[in-house]
């Protein structure tokens, strides 16, 4: 199986930065015809030809993804005029049971999986991490509770494959994560058919935790981070991260000219605080930013709110798994660990004259000023108090709630 995108070179960078294709993603899913190396020897020897036509040279050697198949949820017999719920599970078999293409798997992007799984539909044609937990929770409201379980499965087999869950099962996703709900996937089994059906699971789901945790002894006091973890100071928090520089492949031209924006020397952390933004789930969001420019972005420099109280479930969560199980010990330290972040949370990212939580930035030792919905996040996971959550839901009417929605 392939680590790495098979056509980064001259053909990658021409087809990114010309206008053949309006969705830089729409390149990278594309399944070459030939062997890859063999398009690259063709390219570079077609493209001295004066008359050479670039887009008639992409479109006869790639496979382009159907664009009417990107429509497939406008498709009018997939409605009904009786619930949004009746409309939702319509859609189920045509976004369920997705096997992976041979072709695409062994020239392409794809990376195949085990079991078959959930697309978000349209321009999105691949298993996405937090994404597909709540796609989750509508199957088993849907009654497809054998499709939760292929969906655990893929999680577990991934972890297993890279040591995570990737953001997508795209050669160029698989440098990042994305927000930890593997726990609450497997949780929505728990629900359905006991703590039994979470016992195969434990070992990936521990696996999982200690990537996130991985980097601590590469910590070297207060204000210090190393890949997902922090230390603001007598505590260790986390943060999203990405294990590569460089723009994203699925959107070259778009990083590229923001990165032409900022000094050359800056260009690098641009480039790795984009990407964290994307393992955030949040791309993009004025959170992430200094101010409300992209070109201010800092994600690596925050501890956000959202992934430490998830974080906090996780602990939680495993904590009482493993007593389920007889891991006494296990459970113990799962159950100080999230004790520990709970009151660092608080301490870092809890402002009590607002009654809100805020991200906090371990490069300014101070919270920052973004009103984000990231702050109902403590309240999912039973992190915040009485009090506290009476403070935010507060705010939440006041600030967030409009016609329409949050």
């Amino acid at each position: 199986m392939n680590r790495s995108p098979p056509l980064q070179g001259p053909l990658f960078e021409a087809v990114q930065r010309s206008d053949i294709f309006e969705d830089s993603k729409t390149f990278v899913d594309c399944v070459p015809r030939l062997d890859p190396k063999t398009i690259r020897n063709r390219f570079e020897t077609r493209r001295q030809d004066p008359e050479f036509d670039l887009q008639d040279f992409v479109y006869e050697h790639f496979e382009v993804p159907d664009a009417a198949a990107r429509e497939a949820t406008e498709d009018e017999d997939t409605r009904t005029d009786d619930s949004m719920g009746e409309h939702i599970r319509t859609l189920w078999p045509q976004l369920v049971d997705h096997p992976s293409d041979e072709r695409a798997v062994e020239y392409g992007s794809l990376i195949g999986t085990p079991k078959p799984y959930v697309t978000p539909g349209g321009r999105f044609r691949e298993l996405y991490y937090w994404d597909t937990y709540f796609t989750a929770e509508g199957l088993a409201a849907s009654g497809h509770i054998e499709d939760v379980e292929n969906i655990v499965e893929n999680f577990a087999w991934a972890v297993d494959e890279f040591g995570y869950v990737p953001n997508a099962n795209r050669e160029y996703q698989t440098s990042r994560t994305q927000p930890p709900l593997f726990a609450e996937t497997v949780g929505i089994l728990e629900r359905e058919r006991g703590i039994d059906a979470v016992a195969p699971y434990l070992d990936a789901l521990d696996a999982e935790y200690e990537f996130w945790m991985s980097g601590q002894e590469d910590l070297d006091g207060e204000g210090t981070a190393a890949r997902r973890v922090v230390d603001p100071g007598d505590a260790v928090l986390n943060r999203y991260w990405d294990e590569t520089t460089g723009p994203r492949l699925e959107a070259f031209d778009e990083d590229v000219e923001l990165a032409e924006s900022v000094p050359e020397r800056d260009r690098e952390k641009l480039y790795r605080d984009v990407r964290a933004a994307c393992e955030s789930g949040w791309d993009f969001s004025s959170r992430w930013c200094r101010d409300d420019s992209l070109e201010t972005i800092r994600t690596t420099e925050l501890v956000p709110v959202d992934l430490n109280a998830l974080l906090y479930g996780v602990e939680s969560d495993l904590a009482r798994w493993h007593a389920a199980v007889g891991d006494d010990a296990a459970s113990d330290e799962y159950a100080a660990a999230a004790a520990r972040r709970a009151e660092a949370l608080d301490r870092y990212c809890w402002d009590e004259q607002a009654g809100f939580y805020f991200d906090y930035s371990f490069v300014d030792d101070e919270r920052t000023d973004k009103w984000s919905l990231a702050a109902a996040v403590p309240l999912y996971v039973g992190l915040a108090s009485d009090e506290q959550a009476a403070a935010i839901a507060d705010h939440l009417r006041t600030k967030f709630l409009e016609k329409g929605g949050w």
